[in-house]
């Protein structure tokens, strides 16, 4: 039996778990679990450890203080709610969306990223072994591909740079991959994978029945550097009712008695000058309260991992995003491996499974 089999069979025998202005890549990676939604995130506190890349990391969560005396109780009204006692989430359902801006300071990570991304999947495949799980990744600009090539491409029949755009397979770009928060299935640009992205079912998301899950993983998430850097729009627009609906781009992705992991990758989204393309509409309240309205109003089946930049968290609006889940990592994007956050922000989905009642 898997460790993670029998997790899910011991938390089956029992209903109450203890408590326990520069774009780029800088600051120290800060670990969290912790502000209440809605709160103000630049109050929260959380105790600091020591991170594998030799900083920071603030955790902030109900076992951060190392109470164990006080339980979760959990908010049902009868036993119907519950059935086996056995919360819905940890019955095994995952889905993981991975936001990764297209902004152009992500040429200076992609080696970072094309490392990070088979590692990500291994952490999956390791963890969730027995879990049904959906991935999915979508960029940050609702514009597909690099407009210099698309023109070089109509004039020349090729693009010098990046000289291997795909400008013979123009044909295949569809309505979905010209929407912000749509799920990525094919990028072109610079630094870009620039070849389509064969998945299987058809899908703009992956599961477990993908024949080359890391290949085509690896596929999706190399969306390049040549756009915009808009976090918390393509994350509030991926999980709307258009993209995740019946019939839209996402469907069938986002699910309602799954736990829904979302990892940020990026620098700061700013507020930029009035009317600037560049960076997101809205606000980190709306974008957080977007998700939650995905998740049938239940924060607490969100688990949050912001891979950005730690300088002045306090004016970073994806850090206050991030914030404000309960179950949360903030990271730096300068770190050279990012594969150990993101194995221990999956650490957290033990604890939000072990409180998470799907609603009915």
């Amino acid at each position: 039996m898997s460790p993670r089999a029998l997790l899910v069979l011991l938390l089956g025998t029992a209903c109450q778990v203890p408590q326990g202005n520069d774009p780029g890549f800088s600051g120290t990676p800060e670990h969290t679990t912790g502000a209440a939604t809605g709160a103000d995130p630049s109050s929260s506190q959380g105790a600091s450890e020591t991170t594998g890349g030799g900083g920071t990391a603030e955790l902030s969560s109900s076992a951060e203080h190392g109470d164990d005396t006080t339980p979760v109780i959990l908010d049902v009204g009868n036993s119907a709610d519950i059935g086996d006692g056995t919360p819905a989430g940890c019955k095994g359902k995952i889905d993981f969306l991975f936001v990764i801006s297209r902004e152009g300071v992500m040429k200076d990570v992609q080696a970072r990223l094309v490392d990070a991304a088979p590692k990500f999947i291994a952490t999956i495949q390791q963890n969730f072994d027995d879990f049904d799980y959906h991935i999915m990744v979508v960029d940050t600009d609702e514009e597909w591909g690099y407009e210099p090539c698309d023109e070089e491409c109509v004039n020349a029949g090729s693009c010098s740079n990046p000289h291997d755009y795909p400008c013979n397979k123009l044909d295949q770009v569809g309505q979905c991959d010209r929407m912000l928060g749509a799920g990525n299935v094919f990028s072109a640009g610079l630094f870009a994978y620039n070849e389509p992205c064969s998945i299987a079912g058809g899908k703009r998301y992956l599961t477990r029945e993908e024949p080359d899950l890391p290949g085509t993983f690896q596929c999706i998430a190399q969306v390049g550097g040549g756009g915009r850097g808009r976090i918390g729009e393509a994350l509030a627009a991926s999980v709307s009712s258009q993209l995740a609906g019946i019939g839209g781009c996402n469907g069938g992705f986002l699910r309602k008695d799954a736990l829904l992991m979302v990892t940020l990758i990026g620098s700061w989204d700013d507020e930029g000058e009035p009317g600037s393309e560049l960076y997101s509409d809205g606000t980190p309240e709306e974008w957080a309260q977007a998700v939650i309205d995905a998740k049938q109003g239940h924060p607490e089946s969100v688990v949050m991992l912001d891979i950005g930049d730690a300088s002045l968290p306090w004016q970073d609006r994806i850090w206050k995003l991030t914030k404000m889940f309960e179950y949360s990592l903030v990271t730096d994007g300068l770190d050279p491996d990012y594969g150990p956050a993101f194995k221990q922000a999956t650490d957290l989905v033990d604890e939000a499974c072990a409180g998470f009642v799907a609603p009915g």
